[in-house]
């Protein structure tokens, strides 16, 4: 049996070694390739989340999973003595009021798992922070995981997503908002551009993710209604905000103002229309639109501080052979406009049988 590796990391430098070492672990283990460059994004997203909230050393345990005596994969332990996430579990769950974008990248690590376990390290005493310890395990089988709910004979897809959101060069405020809600049955999206840029236009879209997690249940109709309402009292704010039937393999949205949403497929690429408005101030009538799913489709909205070029550099072949990860990140890292907040978020929904 291998051997685990334990390691203490002070730095994103340093990270890098142990990368490299988890590589050649997952190698040994037997893991494929696609399972490797999954497992070492989740990786990165984990510890590079405990340093942004924590600011402190991590230290990683690696060693091979065992279940009932046998190798069943791979499990990685991260632990830190800093302050932790404040209610990450909630914040995950959607239960308790979060900054959706500083832990996206751990929603993407629960999508990736076989298993994944948060919780606070041992108590010493009230003067040390005890931190946070996270158990991520992915086994040879993606579907091993016997705790989760069987997923509905009807659903033929599965879907995956990861999302970035950054204020503009300069602010400390971030104008933009991404809310996620990703249930079983359905996935709602909405991206959220406060109209204008710094403290103001954060408060909009703060207000706007406020309220869409009030109502879980309410119309499209309805909810911009309510979003409307409410936001007549701030700046206001344009929104795509997006709702993924996963029994029915059914997309709905609305789209009001200058958030662009695509839907990219092997037989189209379609730019979703959109209508001109401002949540808060004037607003459309409001009719969503409707897509029925019957092949692999990948989704993508980002606010205007995205340049839409990037339509001429990939394709959906190209795409589909990327992570929503790798895909935020190629096309924020290149065609992000300065003077302005940028968010963008992936979704695939793909077939699981090829």
């Amino acid at each position: 049996m291998l051997s685990s590796i334990s390691s203490t990391v002070k730095n994103e430098i340093e990270l890098k070694y142990i990368r490299d070492e988890l590589r050649q672990y997952c190698i040994r283990l037997g893991f494929k390739n696609d399972t490797i460059r999954d497992i070492i994004s989740s990786f990165d997203e984990l510890v590079i989340n405990v340093f942004k909230h924590t600011f402190s050393t991590v230290v990683i345990d690696i060693k091979p999973w065992l279940y009932e005596k046998q190798i069943n994969g791979i499990e990685i332990k991260v632990k830190d003595n800093g302050v932790g996430i404040k209610d990450i579990q909630k914040i995950i769950n959607f239960e308790e009021e979060g900054n959706i974008e500083n832990i996206t990248g751990i929603n993407y690590v629960m999508n990736h798992s076989s298993q994944l376990i948060i919780s606070p390290n041992p108590y010493i005493d009230e003067n040390t922070p005890s931190g946070l310890q996270i158990i991520f395990k992915k086994s040879f089988k993606s579907d091993f995981n016997k705790s989760r709910p069987k997923r509905s004979s009807k659903n033929k897809f599965k879907l995956e997503y990861y999302s970035k959101s950054h204020p503009k060069k300069g602010e400390s405020y971030n104008g933009d908002a991404i809310f996620i809600r990703d249930r079983k049955e359905e996935f709602v999206v909405a991206v959220i551009d406060g109209l204008g840029h710094g403290e103001k236009a954060s408060t909009s879209s703060k207000e706007a993710v406020n309220i869409l997690r009030q109502h879980k249940t309410v119309t499209f109709e309805n909810i911009i209604n309510k979003l409307h309402n409410h936001l007549t009292k701030f700046v206001g704010c344009q929104m795509f905000l997006a709702k993924i039937d996963k029994i029915n393999d059914i997309i709905k949205y609305v789209s009001i103002g200058n958030v662009q949403g695509y839907l990219l497929s092997k037989d189209d690429n379609i730019a979703l229309p959109t209508k001109r408005g401002v949540i808060g101030q004037n607003i459309p009538k409001i009719k969503e639109k409707k897509y029925q799913i019957r092949n692999d489709c990948i989704m993508i909205i980002h606010t205007d501080g995205i340049s839409k070029s990037w339509e001429r550099q990939y394709d959906f072949d190209a795409l589909v052979k990327m992570t929503p990860l790798s895909i935020v990140e190629g096309i924020h890292g290149k065609y992000i406009h300065d003077y302005d907040d940028s968010s963008i978020i992936v979704v695939k929904y793909l077939s699981y049988i090829k």
